[in-house]
């Protein structure tokens, strides 16, 4: 068993034009990272210069059970999440990592989360200084954000059918009946912008579409990329009440929108 953490990129092919920019810029902005690297693909399989890439392929599956069957295939106990947009964007900082890494692991949390792009608490401190516990009831406790996570732990917040966004909607509230030892680092210690352990663009497409803060990152580093595959995301008008309250539904877990037409099926014959 692995006392490192491995690091676990989770993507799908149809973002395969995100990896060889998202290892330049590893290679570049991590270079002494030596360690393994999975990367969650479906079908194809990617190399990048001398990184030890393992592209674990899945076939055609939906997002939690891809991620499940990609954990699974893992000899490691910890494993440091991160996504194929997620692109780094100045060095990060190993001696850091490293260094709350082993608190992590000597002090047997389940997961560590390294930004504070995630919960808004709230926190409880902890003995550890720039680390805090995030409290059962927290919001937003799950998150698909960089972190390091016990490979375990992670798995039993995974449901099948489920979208990414689901995991960190209603993963969080599993999370408030599970006993699990969730922390973070203290987000007055982390900030966007400010000083990051792993600096790197948040979600750098959002719907599909290229945001329009990849490009100058792109260009510092010698990167072409044909945006017009993509495009770019604009933010969209703000819609009426019932189209969000429809879109809301549509977002739901298919084992809960079930249940939800089932209701709505039976209230209807209510009236018949």
């Amino acid at each position: 068993m692995n006392k490192k953490f491995v690091l676990f990129v989770n993507t799908t092919d149809s973002f395969s034009d995100c990896w060889e920019p998202f290892f330049k810029l590893f290679e570049t902005y991590w270079p002494d990272y030596n360690g393994e690297i999975f990367l969650n693909t479906e079908h194809k399989t990617f190399q990048y210069g001398n990184l030890n890439i393992t592209s674990v392929c899945n076939r055609k599956l939906n997002w939690s059970d891809c991620v499940v069957a990609g954990l699974k295939s893992i000899n490691s106990k910890y494993i440091l999440y991160l996504q194929e947009d997620y692109f780094l964007k100045d060095y990060v900082k190993s001696d850091l990592l490293n260094e709350y890494f082993e608190i992590m692991k000597h002090n047997d949390f389940d997961c560590l989360h390294l930004t504070d792009q995630h919960s808004n608490g709230p926190f409880e401190n902890s003995k550890f200084e720039h680390i805090v516990k995030i409290s059962k009831k927290a919001s937003n406790r799950i998150s698909c954000q960089a972190a390091i996570w016990k490979r375990d732990v992670l798995l039993k917040y995974l449901i099948s059918g489920e979208s990414g966004w689901h995991f960190e909607t209603y993963g969080t509230k599993r999370s408030h009946y599970i006993n699990h030892e969730l922390y973070s680092l203290r987000k007055s210690f982390i900030k966007l912008n400010t000083f990051e352990i792993i600096p790197y663009i948040f979600t750098g497409i959002v719907k599909g579409k290229w945001i329009p803060e990849v490009v100058d990152l792109f260009n510092r580093n010698n990167i072409e990329v044909n945006y017009a595959d993509r495009g770019f995301y604009v933010n969209p008008p703000k819609q009426n009440l019932v189209k969000r309250l429809v879109m809301k539904i549509k977002r739901l877990p298919r084992y809960i929108y079930n249940q939800y037409l089932i209701c709505i099926i039976r209230i209807s014959n209510l009236f018949k």
